[in-house]
């Protein structure tokens, strides 16, 4: 579900750019909320991770085992992805000459940087690889935490997210790699983690009536889009307002 989100939303920015570029209006029926299975997909990403790592955690060494596997699950494929789409960036009409390097570095260690030179929206290479700077970042965050206390590590890591997040807001940091890893958007992943460790204790089980229920109301608010996020111009920002339009209903 959150894939084919992910799949309309993208295919809706082509239809919208090729209706402007032939001076045709943009059709009403063209707003889905395609950026929401991102949300989505940070909350199941957060939740999955707990559960699959909870037997690990509060050991030594644990966390190294813990990076090491995702690395293993993301690396090597997300690699080719981004090393087949080299040579559009480099002979693209719009990119072509420009140095490689710096861009291929970044978007292979998974450092935010403005591949395409706007800092309003740092894509990698291959642009999709955006969300999974963030994945990073919060594997990173989560794998420092994970020799503590198996019951706190979950919280260790919301508190030093969510202080970022926090000091991001009120700092607004020039430094544009921090202030990319500190945009709310993040407390996704901890709001999963969180709700995958209440799950793990059983704390967290819902009757298919209630999670009927809790369904409709997500997709309700979702498709009557209180916030106006589905026709917003630009690059969708990561802030406060994401979190209470797409955020709570994903999770």
């Amino acid at each position: 579900m959150a894939a084919l989100c992910v799949l309309f939303g993208h295919l809706q920015q082509h239809i919208v750019s090729l209706a402007k570029a032939v001076g045709e209006s943009r059709s009403p029926w063209l707003a889905w909320a395609g950026g929401f299975g991102v949300d989505l997909f940070f909350c199941i990403s957060g939740f999955i991770i707990v559960l699959s790592a909870r037997k690990v955690m509060g050991q030594s060494g644990a966390g190294l085992d813990f990076m090491v596997r995702r690395l293993i699950r993301v690396v090597p494929l997300y690699w080719l992805a981004t090393c087949a789409y080299l040579p559009i960036f480099l002979f693209g009409a719009s990119t072509a000459g420009r140095d490689v390097w710096l861009p291929l570095l970044t978007s292979m260690s998974f450092v935010p940087y403005p591949v395409f030179g706007d800092w309003a929206a740092p894509y990698p290479l291959l642009t999709l690889g955006w969300t999974l700077n963030y994945e990073m970042w919060f594997y990173v965050s989560m794998a420092a935490v994970m020799c503590l206390v198996r019951q706190r590590v979950v919280l260790w890591t919301a508190l030093w997210m969510g202080s970022l997040v926090a000091l991001g807001v009120a700092l607004e940091p020039e430094h544009r790699q921090l202030f990319f890893w500190s945009r709310p958007i993040v407390l996704e992943f901890v709001v999963g983690a969180a709700m995958g460790m209440a799950h793990a204790h059983g704390k967290l089980r819902l009757g298919g009536v209630w999670a009927c229920c809790l369904g409709a109301i997500a997709v309700s608010w979702v498709a009557l889009d209180p916030f106006g996020m589905t026709t917003a111009s630009g690059p969708t920002p990561n802030d406060f307002v994401r979190l209470a339009a797409w955020g709570a209903p994903a999770a």
